[in-house]
């Protein structure tokens, strides 16, 4: 009986904790929380952590992350200004993957728009720098 009374009160203490930091459980959620009523983690009805559900995708062999329209060769210059032609296309494309794979911005950044004349005007380190932050800069094709 003990023991049930402390696991009731461990609930309430859970749920109004929860509640008063702006977390919201859903049905069938279950949470780990440490002594300070930080949560660690938490598990849905499907059985998946949202730590793990949260998770980057895999890496490929050169140690970039596997997206689409991108696959590795045996030449890294190659390799990079793909890469960043890649994610460039994904940003634009499908930006909830995007963010999926490479996080969120935490803070809003100011996008920076060029023409595309003045993008192929620029050195190949520069245009190799905008194509690979496609959260700071917009290539207006027009």
């Amino acid at each position: 009986m003990k023991s049930l009374t402390i696991l009731i009160i461990n609930i309430l203490f859970i749920t109004v904790y929860s509640y008063s930091q702006g977390y919201e459980m859903k049905p069938g959620e279950s949470v780990n929380v440490d002594l300070n009523g930080n949560i660690l983690s938490s598990k849905l009805n499907t059985g998946q952590t949202q730590n793990q559900a949260n998770k980057k995708t895999e890496l490929n062999d050169d140690g970039t992350y596997k997206i689409p329209g991108y696959t590795p060769t045996d030449k890294a210059s190659v390799n990079q200004q793909n890469y960043a032609k890649a994610k460039y296309k994904l940003y634009n494309e499908n930006i909830d993957e995007y963010y999926r794979i490479f996080g969120k911005p935490t803070e809003l950044k100011t996008v920076t728009t060029i023409s595309n004349e003045e993008f192929l005007s620029l050195p190949n380190e520069k245009q190799e720098y905008i194509l690979s932050h496609p959260d700071l800069y917009f290539i207006d094709n027009k």
